[in-house]
């Protein structure tokens, strides 16, 4: 059997690559709960049982899927972020444009609100590197903007930043109907902000 190359993507890694491409666009076609594991292996050519030997399931799937897109915004909202100067509205607006990411993601693949609920806790597990990777940015932001702050006051205070943002957003999430709402969404992203902005004035004081 020949040996894979070093650095060279193995047949399994290509395939579930090509698997997640055609999932993903079937969870935009059909949305998340009419997307069926027939769907996505007829898109590719593979039978149910086949796609069993590189996923354990559907979910499985879709959070790979949604991971990628995650990182993708993410990494976009950052390169804008990195146009602003001031320290203090580099934080507010990366806040303010996190929520239209995943708001955005919510209604690209249809997910409901009881969807949400039921994949929390799936959510939060597969989440922790990136959330890490965002506090880790923000906090060097916090820490330009405070020089002289403590490592661990400024570590409890991102945590605290983002607990709130992600507590607003998942409250309004599953009690009002924010996709194809615009309206909905600003008053969202305008009360976190506002909030935010004065938790940062609050702790500069």
């Amino acid at each position: 059997m020949e040996k894979r190359k070093p650095g060279r993507p193995s047949t399994n890694d290509l395939r579930r690559n090509e698997i997640l491409e055609k999932a993903a666009k079937c969870f935009v076609q059909f949305g998340y709960n009419r997307s069926k594991l027939d769907d996505i292996g007829e898109l590719i050519g593979l039978n149910k049982a086949a796609l069993y030997y590189y996923f354990k399931n559907k979910e499985e799937i879709f959070i790979e899927v949604f991971k990628a897109e995650v990182q993708r915004r993410l990494f976009e909202l950052r390169q804008k972020n990195g146009t602003i100067l001031d320290d203090k509205a580099k934080i507010l607006h990366y806040f303010y444009n996190r929520t239209d990411v995943f708001i955005s993601l919510m209604d690209m693949l249809s997910l409901s609100k009881d969807n949400v609920i039921a994949l929390i806790t799936t959510f939060n597990e597969n989440f922790k590197p990136y959330i890490i990777n965002e506090m880790n940015y923000i906090g060097t932001i916090l820490n330009n903007l405070y020089p002289k702050l403590d490592s661990k006051v400024c570590q409890d205070y991102v945590e605290m930043l983002f607990q709130v943002n992600s507590s607003l957003t998942f409250m309004d999430v599953i009690s009002k109907n924010l996709r194809n709402n615009s309206e909905l969404l600003l008053i969202l992203k305008d009360k976190k902000n506002i909030i935010l902005n004065q938790l940062l004035i609050s702790f500069k004081e």
